[in-house]
């Protein structure tokens, strides 16, 4: 799962536990478009596995920290 903003974090976080989903997808890896996204997803139980690097917050920078994880 990838989040751009920390409010697509607190709206999925509250969708899936609408649907009685809320514990089980906080063990799927995420990625974070930034520090402060990456923030709000820990603060919500989820795991993260990339975050895009500093000097590149952008959808491109997310996709290379992806990329890079899943290479890895």
């Amino acid at each position: 799962v990838t989040f751009t903003s920390s409010s697509t974090v607190q709206h999925f976080s509250d969708l899936m536990t609408a649907e009685g989903l809320g514990d089980s997808v906080k063990g799927i890896p995420v990625a974070s478009i930034g520090p402060t996204t990456t923030q709000t997803a820990k603060e919500l139980g989820f795991q993260l596995c990339a975050e895009a690097s500093g000097d590149d917050i952008s959808v491109r920078g997310l996709v290379a920290a992806v990329l890079a994880y899943v290479e890895n």
